[in-house]
């Protein structure tokens, strides 16, 4: 993996206020770490990368030119681990998610964005 020191990334925190979510804080912060740092990592130049919350999602979206969606959600369905690329870190984090009863998935628009999205129907706030 090429580091660029000068690169800026920028976190922006669009979480509701006072959203609560009823789960194992240490598989949650797994998943949450594993997500952003994917997002760092394929992040292009200088970006802001987006993290919301609303009932009943939690959202990471990363500006980028290579994410692809549909590639993503196929690894998590087949369970395809490529050592070197990515793979064991978000099927780890898709395994945390499901033991917390939830689903973690991609959507976006391709050249444009990418965005992971753990989705839950407890969420209150």
């Amino acid at each position: 993996m090429d580091f660029c020191p000068l690169q800026q990334v920028t976190v922006v925190d669009e979480v509701a206020p006072g959203l609560t979510w009823e789960s194992d804080e240490n598989f949650l912060s797994v998943i949450i770490r594993n997500l952003l740092q994917n997002a760092v990592r394929y992040s292009e130049g200088d970006r802001q990368i987006v993290v919301a919350a609303a009932d009943p999602e939690l959202t990471i979206t990363n500006p980028t030119t290579t994410g692809n969606a549909l590639v993503l959600n196929q690894r998590i369905m087949q369970g395809r681990v490529e050592s070197g690329t990515s793979g064991l870190g978000l099927q780890l984090a898709s395994d945390l998610a499901e033991r917390i009863g939830a689903k973690l998935y991609f959507r976006g628009e391709p050249g444009k964005s990418l965005t992971a999205v753990l989705s839950r129907s407890r969420m209150s706030g």
